[in-house]
């Protein structure tokens, strides 16, 4: 059950290519929401709640045939919700994709493609050979509204090798604590806490 309503960066498509009738993009379903189920473990079953996300990449071409990559991540602070992308196109004379929502309570209070996430630090992963984004700064300047966050790892939870046709995907999730500050309205307010972060190498 949605606390935010549905979002898309704009019209939800990252690329396309009118001329071969191709694109491919991305969709928020459930930005944040509430989650309830029934969970069956062991012969035990148990009633959870919490909270959730959903997204959804579509398209009529292969991801990886336009885009290297990703950086994405959500912050489920008490008053605010925040969900970025970096998407990175494998040809250089194109512009990053960069989405950011931030909704204050239920009402999304900015929708934009004006993103700016600079890497302040990386970790070499010595088993794939990828240079991890261990620390991060997400900045966004609109009408009314700012943002200045960092994302600092703690951890990689995850880091996965998943086959993809002849080559591989290389999939990482981070646990990072976050801190910083919105600015909605004239109204500055700080936030940090603990989220979730991830990056995808589509090689």
């Amino acid at each position: 059950q949605n606390i935010v309503p549905p979002w898309k960066a704009g019209t939800g498509v990252l690329w396309s290519d009118p001329d071969i009738d191709q694109e491919t993009g991305w969709i928020v379903p459930v930005p944040r929401g509430h989650a309830r189920g029934t969970l069956k473990l062991d012969g035990e079953t148990m009633e959870v709640t919490g909270l959730a996300y959903h997204d959804h990449n579509y398209g009529n071409c292969a991801m990886e045939s336009v885009f290297g990559g990703w950086f994405w991540g959500r912050l489920y602070d008490p008053g605010y919700t925040l969900i970025y992308g970096w998407v990175i196109p494998r040809n250089k004379d194109l512009p990053i994709v960069s989405p950011l929502m931030l909704a204050k309570g239920s009402n999304i209070v900015v929708s934009t493609d004006n993103l700016i996430l600079t890497v302040e630090e990386y970790k070499l992963d010595r088993k794939y050979g990828f240079d991890l984004p261990i620390r991060l700064r997400l900045s966004c300047e609109g009408p009314g509204v700012k943002v200045d966050c960092q994302l600092k790892t703690e951890r990689i939870v995850e880091a996965l090798e998943l086959p993809r046709g002849k080559s591989f995907y290389h999939y990482y999730r981070f646990l990072a604590k976050y801190e910083g500050f919105f600015l909605v309205d004239g109204v500055e307010e700080k936030v940090s806490g603990e989220t979730l972060h991830e990056a995808m190498y589509l090689d």
